[in-house]
């Protein structure tokens, strides 16, 4: 069937604000649709580049739909959010055509994870289209989000800017994209604000401080499939945070680690992307 966002071969669709395909990377077929899209959520402080480059990756049977966030990049002059539900509501709101037109799984890396995972629970509360499968990337399950979990409790978006960098390298290592210090003034309102939706994030299935605090997961998972991965470099998490993202789903669950630091599903793709295209493939038949 011909969609009404079909486009010539190789031209772009225009998904609206939310969504930025890269420019080379469009998928290279006629009008029909695709089987299957993979909505991709970037960590903190960056954009919907992080994905580009994936499109090749999977191939022509499915679409990338990288993700792009209010008040970076292609978005730079719109508010940025500091709430994780005004920030879901609003995404889901304006993704709700794309979910509802076919079959879709979600990707969120770092606390792109909590994003994809709270896009999930929205759309199970609304009874919409859910994904076939959720692969959360570099973070640890989100019963676990409070600070004493975190094993640098720290809170980044508390600090002043001198205090920030410090506090960011011991949490994430030295950054030579970082080094310039006009860049670390340039992206630093940016990064305050998106640590302030990590490190206020509440998980909604807690129904007191109690349970906060011990970790309990407490409520009935998603009906949909999660994968987990984790980077075997990284020191944000532990094995048994990214295990407890098991206690989120009602059917199947998967593992998997890979080589690399913390961006390593940008530094380092390559194994991530085909393990994933090949996944995805698995979702088709």
């Amino acid at each position: 069937m011909k969609s009404d966002k079909a486009e010539a071969v190789g031209e772009a669709v225009d998904y609206g604000a939310w969504i930025l395909q890269g420019p080379k990377e469009k998928r290279q077929t006629t009008d029909e649709e695709p089987s299957l899209r993979l909505f991709c959520i970037p960590q903190a402080g960056m954009g919907a580049w992080a994905f580009h480059g994936w499109q090749e990756a999977v191939g022509e049977q499915i679409e990338v739909m990288p993700v792009e966030l209010p008040g970076r990049n292609s978005r730079q002059r719109e508010p940025r959010y500091t709430c994780m539900k005004d920030l879901v509501r609003d995404l889901v709101d304006a993704l709700l055509p794309e979910f509802r037109r076919g079959p879709f799984c979600l990707l969120g890396h770092s606390l792109g994870a909590w994003i994809a995972y709270e896009v999930v629970h929205e759309l199970w509360r609304r009874h919409e289209p859910l994904p076939l499968k959720l692969y959360v990337s570099a973070n640890r399950a989100p019963h676990l989000c409070h600070r004493s979990h975190d094993v640098h409790p720290v809170h980044l978006h508390q600090l002043k800017y001198e205090q920030f960098w410090e506090a960011f390298e011991v949490r994430y290592g030295s950054n030579k994209d970082l080094r310039s210090e006009g860049i670390r003034k340039y992206v630093y309102p940016m990064l305050k604000d998106d640590f302030t939706l990590l490190e206020t994030y509440e998980w909604r299935g807690f129904t007191t401080t109690a349970n906060a605090v011990s970790g309990g997961a407490g409520s009935r998972g998603l009906p949909v499939p999660i994968e987990a991965f984790g980077a075997k470099g990284d020191t944000r998490y532990t094995k048994e945070q990214i295990s407890g993202w098991r206690e989120h789903t009602t059917v199947d669950f998967r593992e998997k680690w890979f080589e690399g630091p913390h961006r390593y599903i940008v530094d380092h793709p390559e194994e991530v992307r085909k393990h994933v295209a090949y996944d995805l493939f698995g979702c088709l038949v």
